[in-house]
């Protein structure tokens, strides 16, 4: 066995630390170029296991126009109101007639009480019919009142509810024999009135709708 002397050794080991330290570099500079590569591609960020949505931004105007009201189709109370709540059910009958015969109940139950009559509200009864007719086919449930808010200048704003196949008058005594219901037909800081009414199957769906103006 031979061996070289320790000098050459040494040499031959500095010239082999050296390929490596330059093998090393090019290695780095190939991993920098990749890296580089996948942050520039398009529709991707540094990790590929996260997409990202296109960015979107959201302004509130200072004054939020009033919400679109969708047209009714069923009859829309017009005032002076003159009906009768006691008039006979029928599956047939007129939902415009039924509001009124609603609204004059109502006004008679203030009476019987003493309290002023509601004054007929256009502007009510619109929301109202509105109101009833996207409960056709639904769960009786309040909608927000917000765009009656927003549709009828006011400062309290209530609503009462009902479906079903009766009078008018029945109605109205179903409601006062209900402790929220009969607040808002017994209310004093409440003015005005719009009623309005939709057809579900045999049935009718109405809404109340009270505004107040402090």
């Amino acid at each position: 066995m031979t061996r070289g002397s320790g000098a050459g050794g040494a040499e031959g080991s500095a010239r082999v630390g050296w390929v490596l330290v330059v093998v090393g570099m090019l290695l780095a500079g190939v991993a920098v170029a990749l890296v580089v590569r996948d942050r520039d591609a398009p529709g991707t960020d540094a990790s590929t296991t996260i997409q990202m949505p296109p960015a979107t931004r959201d302004a509130t105007p200072t004054a939020a126009p009033p919400p679109a009201t969708p047209a009714p189709t069923a009859a829309e109370p017009a005032g002076p109101v003159v009906a009768d709540p006691d008039a006979p059910w029928s599956a047939d009958v007129d939902p415009g007639a039924y509001a009124e015969g609603l609204f004059v109940g109502t006004n008679d139950a203030r009476a019987a009480q003493g309290l002023a009559a509601l004054a007929w509200s256009d502007c009510a009864a619109t929301q109202a019919v509105a109101r009833a007719q996207a409960l056709v086919g639904h769960d009786l449930e309040h909608a927000p009142l917000d765009p009656v808010f927003a549709a009828c200048p006011s400062s309290e704003v209530a609503e009462n509810l009902s479906r079903g196949a009766g009078t008018a008058r029945r109605v109205v005594d179903l409601w006062l024999g209900s402790p929220g219901h009969r607040a808002n037909l017994l209310a004093t800081d409440l003015d005005e009135l719009g009623v309005g009414c939709a057809r579900d199957d045999d049935v009718l769906v109405c809404s109340q709708v009270f505004l107040g103006h402090a």
